[in-house]
This record gives structure tokens, C-alpha cells and sequence, in this order.
């Protein structure tokens, strides 16, 4: 069943899965290989490994594409016998278009939960397969769709199991519903910034830091801790992660204090002067490093330079003011980047835009 939405002038289209991947619609594909272009983080890993370890795909290889946004592509070994998934990342357009040449557009998916990245494809002239869904984790995402009968019936509606839900109800169905791994909630959490208590908050960065300690790299052959953080039975490797991101959080919270001493400044962002920011010449990430003045301040900034000459940025919503509407994503999108409300990103040329006040 096709189902589509207007959205702008960009026509959304999104598959049953089930009737995506039946055995005759791949036979009449030919597809052989899969390629999957993933951001670089927990969310990206995740949602790699969802699709990975379903069974609609569990009998063809994969390539994995570990994704950033100031990355350059070569498509140039990219062929019809391939499928391309592309999760919790958005190419430059013209990118996306030399996959649609290489491949055809229905051999391409789409699962993506950035704002500024759907508004991207906006005005995009054909029909994009897969989720574009605001509100929820990638990785939640790509589970609902690899390992669910999942698919959208607008922007703002999925259907679930034959089931309507908006965001609301899809994070009350998250939070009861025992057919989603614990790992994979707990991965969606953090990314989306998901929490109602500081014990919730810790957790949360518990988490990711455990996550980053012993969880591989997406890879072909599903190992061991793979398909523990896939299980539906068993709450071990959610523990194990926790615990192995204990000792990383103690070791964080003293150095992320000695680098605001010795690195941090009050600044202006260029084009916000409204904006009560601080920054961190860091290459650290995450808005923990900002935890001990949180409240002193409504934005947090890091940035480095890396080896590329580029100045990499990082920008997180902080506790002064919340009454304020601050979309740090709009910051971003003004320097070419995006992101989340609540937190989000860019890169420069080497080009600085805070400056010490």
C-alpha cells in the first residue's frame, strides 16, 4: 500500500515494510548488497544495527557508512544491485541526487528525526521513501520501521501496527510497550534529550559514555553484544552499559570543570547578541561540559578546529531564562548546520563566530 502527504511542495511517500521487502518486490529489485549511511554517534550506531538485525534484510550483506556533516562522498562503486539506507543523517542534496542516478529513488529509504534536515528536503521534486519523523530518536524510529509494521501517514502521524499515533501517544506506547528492546529506549532517550528528573538526566549520559566504552562499531556479522542490545528478554547489556559509563561520568565531571576554568569564556555569537552564551575551545562534546554554570548562562558553545582546517561548533540549550523560546537549531541553521532544539551543530571554514565579551 502507497501512502502519501504533501508537505510543501516536497510529496512524502512511505511503504509498508512488509510490502517493501516481500520476496517478490526484492526478487524484482535485484537488490544484493545493502549500503548504510549512518551518523557517527550512539542514535546513528543504533539505527544502523536496527536495520541490520531485521529480518526483512537479515539475508543480504551490508556496507556500513559511518557519516558527519562536513563529509565528502564517493558514490562512484554504487550500483542498481543495491539498497541504500540512509538513518539519523541527511545528505547535501546533490549527493542524495547522485544516489537517485545510481540506484533509482525506490531503492533508496530515508529515516531521519532532524528538523532542520526534513524542512531541508522540503522542496525536494519526487517522492522520499521511509520515516521523517520529528520527536523521536532515530534509532526508535528505525526499530518501529525494521522491526514493526511501520508507516507514515503524515507528518505528524505514524501508523504502528495497524495504529494511529501522534507523538504524544507514541511516547506513551514507548514508554509501556515491552516489544521494544530496553537498550534501544534508553539510546532514544538520550538522544532526544528525554528526561523528567536529574537521576533521568545522569542516566541519560551514563549511557551514552557506556554506550561509546563496549559497544562496536555497525558491522556485518551481528556479535554478541549486538544482539544482547537488540533482546527483547534480557536487561543485562543496558546494566552493563550503565556501569561502564559510571566511572567515565566521575572522570568527566572533574574535567570538564578544570576545562571551563582554563578554557571557557562569556561570548557573543555572531548575529544572536541577544543570546547569553558561553564558550569552550573543546573538542569534548555534549552539554554535560556545561553542568556546574548551566544555570548561568542560556547557551553553551563548543568548538575546535580540526585537522581538516574546519572549526567544528556545538551548541546546547542551557537552564538560565527558560522561559525564553531558544532554538539553538536556528543558530545552527544560520552558519549551514541544524539539529535539535535542544542541542545542535555547524561547521565553518576555520571561520570563528563567538567572540570574548
Amino acid at each position: 500500500m502507497l501512502l502519501c502527504t504533501g508537505v510543501g511542495r516536497l510529496l512524502l511517500v512511505f511503504y509498508d515494510p512488509t510490502s517493501f521487502f516481500s520476496k517478490r518486490r526484492k526478487e524484482s529489485m535485484s537488490i544484493k548488497k545493502v549500503l548504510c549511511i549512518h551518523h557517527n554517534d550512539m542514535d546513528g550506531y543504533a539505527s544502523a544495527m536496527a536495520a541490520r538485525t531485521s529480518k526483512m534484510l537479515s539475508k543480504l550483506p551490508f556496507e556500513f557508512l559511518s557519516a558527519n556533516y562536513d563529509m565528502e562522498f564517493d558514490f562512484s562503486n554504487i550500483n542498481k544491485d543495491y539498497l541504500v539506507l540512509i538513518v539519523d543523517f541527511s545528505l547535501p542534496v546533490q549527493y542524495f541526487d547522485e544516489l537517485v542516478d545510481k540506484v533509482g529513488l525506490d531503492r533508496i529509504i530515508w529515516i531521519d528525526h532532524h528538523l532542520s534536515s526534513i524542512n531541508k528536503y522540503r522542496d525536494y521534486p519526487a517522492t522520499i521513501n521511509g520515516l521523517q519523523f520529528n520527536g523521536l530518536a532515530a534509532c526508535e524510529l528505525c526499530y518501529l520501521y525494521f522491526h514493526h509494521t511501520t508507516h507514515q501517514k503524515s507528518r505528524d502521524i505514524l501508523v504502528v501496527n495497524g495504529k494511529e499515533y501522534d507523538l504524544e501517544g507514541l511516547l506513551v506506547f514507548l514508554k509501556n510497550t515491552k516489544d521494544i528492546p530496553a537498550c534501544v529506549k534508553a539510546a532514544g532517550r538520550f538522544d532526544v534529550w528525554r528526561f523528567t528528573t536529574y537521576e533521568e538526566y545522569i542516566q541519560n549520559l551514563m549511557f551514552n559514555d557506556g554506550f561509546s566504552a563496549i559497544m562496536p562499531k555497525p558491522q556485518n556479522e551481528v556479535g554478541e553484544e549486538w544482539k544482547a542490545f537488540f533482546s527483547l528478554d534480557d536487561t543485562k547489556q543496558a546494566k552493563a552499559i550503565l556501569d561502564a559509563g559510571a566511572p567515565i561520568m566521575e572522570y568527566k565531571t572533574s574535567n570538564f570543570a578544570s576545562q571551563l576554568k582554563c578554557l571557557g569564556f562569556p561570548c557573543r555569537i555572531r548575529k544572536f547578541d541577544d543570546v547569553h552564551a558561553i564558550a569552550v575551545n573543546t573538542a569534548e562534546k555534549g552539554s554535560f561540559i556545561f553542568e556546574t554554570v548551566k544555570n548561568n548562562y542560556e547557551v553553551g558553545i563548543v568548538f575546535a578546529l580540526n585537522a581538516k582546517g574546519k572549526m567544528e561548533y556545538s551548541i546546547y540549550r542551557l537552564g538560565e531564562n527558560p522561559e525564553k523560546t531558544i532554538m539553538v537549531n536556528k543558530i545552527a541553521e544560520s552558519f549551514g548546520g541544524g539539529g535539535h532544539a535542544s542541542a545542535s551543530g555547524w561547521v565553518t571554514n576555520g571561520t570563528l563566530v563567538v567572540e570574548k565579551v
